[in-house]
């Protein structure tokens, strides 16, 4: 599974679509969903862990995607 979709797979168990858990996380919705149609790998740091951080795990548990 790549680490896009497992992040789509953590926000819809947590029981939001793309762009609730875009306001939920105080991020552009046009900026989570490019993370999540690109690559996670290419997107800032702080992005990510702004991610990490709203699903409740860590930049490690993506390593490991």
């Amino acid at each position: 599974m790549s680490r896009e979709q497992f992040i789509k797979d953590k926000i819809k168990q947590r029981g939001y679509n793309i762009k609730e858990f875009a306001k939920e996380i105080n991020m552009p919705y046009s900026t989570l969903l490019s993370m999540l149609n690109g690559s996670i790998g290419g997107a800032a740091v702080d992005n990510v862990i702004k991610v990490c951080n709203g699903l409740g795990i860590t930049v490690c548990d993506l390593e490991d995607e």
